[in-house]
């Protein structure tokens, strides 16, 4: 709720800010404090990436493999979604671009890609890669060796949502509860 008020302060749909907001409504400090999560809420437990990596590993699927690539980079979706080969050098990969999602007066989402952005200050990056990494790296050239970005499919660039919705499934398959890629995230740090 605060991060939609903030969005329309930002965007200037409204004048006034949350706090005087808050003041008309039944909202006590607590309400709005932040929840801790267990690790179990925020990683993926041995076990879970076990069967993840195993089921990933196997796939010949563009997605899976991004997937997979989580894993041993610690990426965001929104970066992974927008690497392009020009940002890997055989070893690593130059960081610098993200994914930003926009919404049409009708609601309809876009996708677009930023060069030069990143979610923080250190987001722009050199990121040095495992042997795991560039091994999924080498089996996406050859599925995808003529694409302008690493994770494409039939010359599009495969979106951070299609990333999640395969997620899902992949964890229907393997008996896991989903959680979203940014887990994937946390399990690597």
């Amino acid at each position: 709720m605060i991060s939609v008020l903030k969005y329309a302060v930002r965007k200037e749909y409204i004048n006034y800010t949350f706090d005087a907001v808050k003041v008309h409504l039944d909202i006590t400090q607590n309400d709005l404090a932040e929840t801790k999560m267990t690790d179990e809420t925020e990683v993926y437990t041995e076990e879970e990436t076990y069967r993840l990596k195993e089921f990933l590993s196997n796939s010949q699927m563009i997605h899976d493999l991004a997937l997979l690539l989580f894993f041993y980079t610690g990426l965001r979706n929104g970066e992974m979604s927008s690497l392009k080969w020009e940002d890997y050098d055989g070893s690593g990969l130059k960081i610098h671009r993200m994914e930003r999602t926009e919404y049409s007066l009708t609601g309809e989402r876009h996708y677009t890609t930023l060069d030069n952005h990143a979610k923080t200050k250190k987001g722009i990056r050199e990121l040095p890669l495992s042997y795991s990494a560039i091994q999924i790296l080498e089996r996406v050239k050859v599925l995808n060796p003529d694409g302008e970005y690493i994770f494409e499919k039939n010359g599009k660039r495969i979106t951070s949502e299609a990333l999640r919705k395969r997620l899902i499934t992949v964890c229907r398959k393997v008996g896991i509860k989903y959680k979203p890629p940014h887990k994937m995230r946390k399990t690597f740090l």
